[in-house]
């Protein structure tokens, strides 16, 4: 991504998500403490060859680590220009709210799919009260509607 990028960052918008895979190459669970935060967005840059993230994801709330400090870390990195805006993935209404008390969330993403509606009846209610944006993730259902469907413990 990092050769594809080069000399492009202000013709396209770049978005990664930090906080599920360990910095020594091998998968862990969840960490979004601060020292991660920061070491995740460094490594990020550094690979992308950018000086810049304009969408920073948490990948998936770190239940070790209060959002309010994660945030607080990512806000940081906004102040020192790293990353422009803050997201979140599959966080529930009251962590969204309290992570946007903190700095404001641009967007949130979910699982959104024609049989994957669980978004809708409690978490895009808070989006629309605080004007976050909402990205979907599998909306083809896991390849369900495109003939070749894979089991969540799959994709």
């Amino acid at each position: 991504m990092g050769r594809a990028l080069r000399g492009r960052g202000d013709q396209v918008v770049l978005a990664t998500k930090f906080g599920l895979i360990s910095y020594s190459g091998r998968e862990s669970g969840p960490d979004s403490s601060p020292a991660s935060v920061r070491a995740a967005v460094e490594g990020s840059l550094k690979r992308l060859g950018t000086d810049r993230i304009d969408l920073y994801y948490q990948h998936r709330v770190d239940p070790d680590t209060p959002i309010e400090e994660t945030v607080g870390a990512l806000a940081e990195l906004v102040a020192e220009g790293k990353i422009r805006h803050i997201g979140l993935s599959e966080a529930g209404p009251e962590t969204i709210r309290r992570a946007h008390a903190v700095h404001p969330v641009t967007a949130v993403q979910s699982e959104y799919a024609l049989f994957t509606r669980d978004p809708e009846a409690r978490v895009l209610p808070v989006l629309r009260e605080l004007n976050i944006g909402f990205v979907p993730f599998s909306p083809l259902g896991r390849n369900f509607l495109t003939g070749s469907p894979r089991s969540a413990e799959t994709s």
